[in-house]
């Protein structure tokens, strides 16, 4: 059943103008301090053009080495230094076009530049401050290299076998949004700046590394397996993403693009097909309903161990829980369609056009709920759908009871906040 889209283009451009709101610029110093607390996303000096990541990745010692290179513009005059997010790793050397510069790090404050709750102060205030030989001038374009290496213990998480779990293997994978791809990688951490992104990660032989954007190829390295990957789509730096392990992969198109599944060796394609086997039909349908073809040139989605979230819309790589995989017994009352939908949705809401600021996170997340329930809609009639509305409908209302709250908030991580599906729930039901 086609669902009619009334006054889609019109929820476009509301979307869109809210995107491009920016926050006020930060008040100049020439002291070096954390980023403000008042700001979501922070003022900047530098816009951000392309980000090269170089590294090794050692699953079975959980560690990585290597490094970063961000292609900058400065972006107002007599720029002296350069401000990234660095958190808990060891920063061997820093080169601005080849040259090495001197830097900082870690820089301690004593407040958070982070918004997340979970943050502690002494880790997050810490940044890499760089300084320059000479002031930049408004439109130079500069090479900033960073040499680093670490054990992350947040934003990307390795696993091991276990005594007694036969089905533990060595894996590791990435999880950024909103703001702990910091903990693997100096960069901007901020929602207010994209960049085009290529990686390179070398793993032992016998396992697969998948990246945002499209494989370049793969070649021997100091008897390491490379596998080079590129987006020449800008993306913000939440959603860079590294996943890497043993794994099945099934491969379909849709046109011209590749659809992967990967999945735990021993899965079988009749199992992964019962997860993602919709795929196809969903980005047909989301790519109807826009009017907007899916807009990059890959689509993978991998199920890894032990995920903190049901599924992350990492840009043409999504990451997903282990419960996608489920036998035909458990099919017969259990689907997962609703998640490959929502994450699926995020190729447009969230990745495609994004928030500047983490305040406006329902307009990722209210549009993929809503697009999620569209396509329930779509397959399975429009009973289903309105069911599934008028039920989030109601508890949205319930909440509101308890405590009304609207959906341009802090970020809902953020101390204080308790309704956490604000922006889900109270955003599909605006869309609505």
């Amino acid at each position: 059943m086609k669902i009619t889209r009334p006054g889609f283009t019109r929820l476009l451009c509301i979307a869109v103008c809210t995107i491009l709101i920016l926050p006020p610029a930060a008040a100049g110093s020439d002291r070096i301090k954390p980023d403000p607390l008042s700001y979501v996303s922070p003022s900047r000096d530098f816009d951000v053009e392309h980000t090269i990541l170089d590294l090794d990745l050692d699953l079975k010692n959980q560690s990585i080495a290597g490094s970063v290179t961000h292609i900058l513009t400065a972006l107002k005059p007599g720029v002296k230094v350069i401000r990234l997010n660095c958190v808990a790793l060891n920063v061997e050397k820093v080169t601005i076009d080849g040259r090495p510069v001197a830097f900082d790090h870690p820089v301690p404050g004593d407040r958070s530049t982070s918004w997340i709750e979970t943050a502690a102060t002494t880790e997050s205030a810490d940044e890499l401050v760089i300084f320059v030989r000479e002031p930049f001038k408004r439109g130079i374009t500069f090479d900033l290299e960073v040499h680093y290496y670490g054990e992350p213990k947040v934003g990307l998480y390795f696993v091991a076998p276990e005594k007694g779990i036969s089905e533990k293997r060595y894996e590791v994978w990435s999880q950024g949004e909103g703001e702990d791809n910091r903990y693997w990688i100096p960069c901007f951490d901020y929602p207010n700046d994209k960049a085009t992104f290529e990686a390179r990660y070398r793993v032992d032989e016998g396992y697969y590394a998948l990246s945002n954007g499209v494989l370049q190829g793969t070649r021997e390295v100091d008897g390491k397996i490379e596998y080079h990957w590129k987006l020449d789509t800008p993306q913000v730096s939440y959603l860079i993403m590294a996943a890497a392990g043993e794994y099945e992969i099934v491969e379909e198109m849709w046109r011209d693009v590749p659809l992967m599944y990967l999945v735990p060796p021993g899965t079988g394609e009749e199992t992964t097909r019962r997860a993602y086997g919709l795929t196809p039909d969903m980005v047909d349908f989301f790519s109807d309903y826009t009017g907007i073809d899916y807009p990059f040139k890959k689509y993978a989605q991998v199920t890894v161990q032990n995920f903190i979230y049901g599924g992350m819309e990492n840009t043409t790589a999504t990451v997903m829980n282990k419960r996608m995989l489920y036998d035909d017994h458990m099919g017969v009352t259990k689907t997962q369609q609703g998640l490959v939908a929502h994450e699926l949705a995020h190729m447009w809401w969230g990745d495609m056009v994004t928030c500047a600021e983490w305040s406006h996170l329902w307009l990722n997340e209210g549009f993929a709920t809503s697009f999620q329930q569209l396509y329930r809609g779509y397959h399975e009639g429009d009973d289903a759908f309105r069911y599934e509305v008028d039920e989030r409908y109601r508890k949205t209302i319930a909440k509101d009871e308890k405590e009304a709250r609207p959906i341009v908030v802090d970020f809902y991580n953020r101390k204080g906040s308790k309704n956490s599906a604000n922006v889900y729930t109270k955003g599909q039901g605006v869309l609505h």
